[in-house]
């Protein structure tokens, strides 16, 4: 499996991103503007499948014109401001489409660099992490006075 990882952290160093492993951290994120991916060190079986969700991150942001071009507006846009639009209804769903997507791209790097994994493992965490996506959106939504469009 150290393979697939040195594999994987050198295709995002191709382009021009850097991979950081670390316990010192509660999640998985992708922060373009420094340019980086950081991956929770746990076992590597979920370390696997976040790094390839953490790509698929990576890469829509490498062509964040052609997802604007092809969906709502992108949630990591510069004139996006979380902070002021994240109770907004189309913030929420575009957050919930970027994230399905992330995973999509993910699935397509395991065809890409012939990883051998369980894709119904693979799978099974896409779709309880799309699920609390969409139970966090539903939370988000449903306190918001507010809930127009757009």
């Amino acid at each position: 499996m150290q393979q697939t990882f040195d594999d994987l952290i050198e295709f995002v160093e191709s382009k021009g991103y850097k991979v950081q492993i670390t316990s010192e951290t509660d999640g998985d994120f992708f922060y373009p503007s420094s340019k980086r991916i950081v991956i929770e060190k746990r076992d590597e079986k979920t370390m696997l499948f976040y790094l390839l969700h953490e790509i698929g991150h990576m890469l829509l942001h490498i062509d964040k014109e052609e997802w604007r071009d092809q969906n709502l507006k992108y949630t990591l846009d510069d004139d996006v401001e979380d902070d002021i639009d994240f109770n907004k209804v189309w913030y929420q769903c575009a957050n919930l489409s970027e994230e399905h997507k992330a995973w999509s791209l993910g699935k397509k790097l395991i065809h890409d660099f012939e990883i051998n994994i369980n894709m119904k493992e693979y799978e099974a965490e896409w779709a309880d992490a799309i699920k609390d996506y969409i139970f966090h959106a539903y939370r988000i939504l449903s306190n918001n006075q507010d809930n127009t469009p757009v």
